[in-house]
């Protein structure tokens, strides 16, 4: 973040955060993390058994192909292939780079997820050595 030429008074922000909880009467006692409610608590598993699923089928599959292969089980079968094949010729020049646009998109996206992962990972570890150091400070 750009700071702008301000200075931050970091004992004048505490020192209103301490101000602001004396004035609303808060104490030691009246609230834990462990009493907060939280959606998906650190006590179950992080992550769902379908979140991994998804996650590894779009890991897999986030590559698009633009030339799959031709079939056709119907009664004509052959002439319809050989037509989708010339379609598939004429169109090309427009297709495939809009299968290589989403190639890339996709591969953003899986690249992007796992960033978030390992970052939600990060956090969750300084959220868990906070609550220890909390708890330790709380039972003194």
């Amino acid at each position: 973040m750009e700071n702008n030429g301000q200075t931050i008074d970091v004992k004048q922000i505490m020192e209103e955060i301490r101000r602001e909880i004396k004035d609303k009467g808060y104490k030691n006692e009246d609230i834990s993390f462990s009493d907060i409610p939280m959606s998906g608590s650190r006590s179950a598993m992080p992550y769902s058994d379908q979140f991994i699923k998804n996650f590894s089928a779009l890991r897999e599959q986030h590559s698009v192909i633009a030339k799959r292969t031709l079939v056709s089980n119907r009664v004509f079968g052959s002439l319809i292939i050989a037509v989708k094949k010339i379609i598939r010729k004429l169109m090309s020049f427009y297709i495939e780079p809009i299968v290589a646009d989403q190639n890339a998109i996709n591969s953003l996206s899986v690249a992007c997820i796992v960033e978030m992962h390992l970052e939600m990972e990060s956090m969750r570890n300084r959220i868990e050595l906070l609550e220890k150091k909390n708890e330790s400070l709380v039972n003194k």
